[in-house]
């Protein structure tokens, strides 16, 4: 089931069966149908990049990422951020703590070299249990990853406050009640996820 968003026919199926399951989720579809995601590249440049984004604004996180891809010269990789000083990374707009992250991200890489492709092979919980061992990546982050970079159809990304903020407005509920409609979007929760990021970036959720 991997794939499922970025594969057209696959995303189309789990829209539907997810519209028949949620007739709330269903008008979201209706109005913020997603289109096909393109498959990202699972490696330390993404790891960088989602950290970078933690409690930060999509357009924010993206300036700061495009910072660092240009002190880099064009492409972000470990090899490379090894001779950039960590002044250099903070004047991109990186907090201490995340530069922190990042070099013990490095340290971790020098010792498992093997390291994505291992994780990409593992279940969506296992893979999030041992992403979570490494500094600086909490539940979030692993689910982001997870979700986007290991395509797994079926990870809901616990405390992100978009979703937080469109599931209140949907179905009037807080968060701590989540569990009262996210286990009904299975296998394809990752899906509705993105639905709900949707309908937030088209706006949809103000004009409602």
């Amino acid at each position: 089931m991997r794939g499922v968003l970025s594969d057209a026919v696959a995303l189309d199926a789990a829209l539907s069966y997810l519209s028949k399951k949620d007739k709330k989720l269903a008008a979201v579809i209706k109005k913020a149908r997603p289109e096909p995601i393109k498959k990202r590249t699972f490696d330390f440049a993404s790891v960088v990049s989602v950290i970078i984004s933690q409690q930060l604004s999509g357009s924010a996180a993206k300036t700061i990422y495009a910072r660092i891809v240009s002190l880099c010269g064009g492409s972000v990789t470990s090899i490379k951020l090894e001779n950039v000083t960590d002044e250099q990374i903070r004047q991109c707009g990186i907090s201490t703590s995340k530069v922190n992250f990042i070099r013990a991200l490095q340290k971790h890489l020098a010792k498992n070299p093997h390291y994505f492709n291992i994780i990409s092979d593992m279940l969506p919980d296992d893979a999030m249990l041992e992403l979570k061992k490494l500094k600086g990546i909490g539940e979030w982050t692993a689910s982001i990853l997870v979700l986007f970079y290991l395509q797994h159809p079926d990870i809901f990304p616990i405390g992100d406050a978009s979703l937080n903020k469109a599931i209140r407005h949907i179905y009037g509920i807080e968060p701590y009640d989540h569990e009262l409609v996210v286990p009904r979007w299975a296998p394809y929760r990752s899906v509705a996820s993105v639905c709900l990021w949707r309908f937030i970036d088209i706006g949809a959720l103000e004009s409602s």
